[in-house]
């Protein structure tokens, strides 16, 4: 489920988050470690419109990839590398986030029911939703029978999570949009312009 990166793209990750502030302060002294990328994946955003009455998850655009780098002994960091034309931008997750998903991944990876299936691993936001998931893409090619995970911090519950169908992600999709839809409504109500 790892997914390989080119050469070019490790080194300039590499080189990025070497130079953050976090990377360079040593954990116990000494000098700091050089950062190793643990784990890789394609990073995917919704595309579909955000108010829309229906949500089809077919709607999606790969826009880069998300890594989970080590830096010293202890610490985490993900990098996003967005990718638009010509302009690559990073942005990093650092702390308790980072290494709830590292948790969340490495979990996912040992499920009985993944043992020696043939996926790639995504992640897959929603960000007009304020959703994430992590995506398992079968490479049968079959999308329906992908499988999802919300993440622990977009779900806002603790509790032991399952895996989703896609027909399940369409669903919290569309109860987003509702919600979102009905806060509109009062705020037009009150005359406040929901934009």
């Amino acid at each position: 489920m790892i997914q390989a990166l080119e050469p070019i793209l490790v080194e300039e990750l590499i080189s990025y988050v070497a130079k953050r502030p976090s990377a360079s302060s040593p954990e116990g002294g000494g000098s700091p470690a050089k950062p190793k990328i643990i784990l890789a994946h394609g990073l995917y955003r919704y595309t579909g419109d955000p108010r829309s009455e229906s949500t089809d998850l077919t709607a999606v655009q790969r826009i880069g990839y998300r890594a989970f780098v080590r830096v010293g002994t202890k610490t985490i960091v993900v990098v996003d590398c967005v990718t638009t034309g010509e302009t690559k931008s990073y942005r990093m997750h650092l702390g308790a986030i980072a290494m709830s998903w590292l948790h969340q991944v490495r979990l996912l990876r040992k499920r009985k029911q993944l043992a020696g299936a043939r996926c790639e691993l995504r992640s897959l936001l929603a960000p007009a939703h304020h959703l994430m998931f992590f995506w398992l893409a079968f490479t049968s090619g079959d999308g329906k029978a992908d499988l999802f995970l919300q993440t622990r911090e977009a779900a806002g519950t603790p509790r032991r999570q399952r895996l989703l169908a896609r027909s399940d992600v369409e669903s919290l999709i569309q109860k987003a949009v509702s919600r979102y839809a009905e806060m509109d409504a009062r705020r037009t109500k009150r005359g406040i312009d929901p934009r």
